[in-house]
């Protein structure tokens, strides 16, 4: 990365096809990667790197995020048909 003048710090996530020079264990750019940051994450789909991204900054939250996924959608869903209920 230094021969590029690459700054990996805020890089959170690599992705690739699972070719053997993307992912072995012992010899490979993910490897490399990881040296360089611990805290990358091997994402082989764009969708698992906003999943894995998003499992971990939840960890963080000290309440119960399901409990208030389900409070938001009970309030939500009801206050919309009180609205339409009151119009003439």
């Amino acid at each position: 990365m230094s021969e590029f003048d690459l700054n990996i710090s805020n890089l959170v996530a690599y992705s690739a096809d699972d070719a053997y020079d993307n992912y072995s264990i012992n010899n490979s750019v993910y490897v490399y990667l990881k040296n360089d940051n611990s805290f990358i994450e091997k994402a082989n789909c764009n969708c698992h790197v906003v999943d894995n991204s998003a499992q971990k900054a939840l960890r963080l939250f000290t309440i119960d995020i399901s409990n208030l996924v389900l409070k938001l959608y009970a309030e939500f869903s009801t206050s919309v048909k009180k609205v339409v209920s009151r119009s003439y």
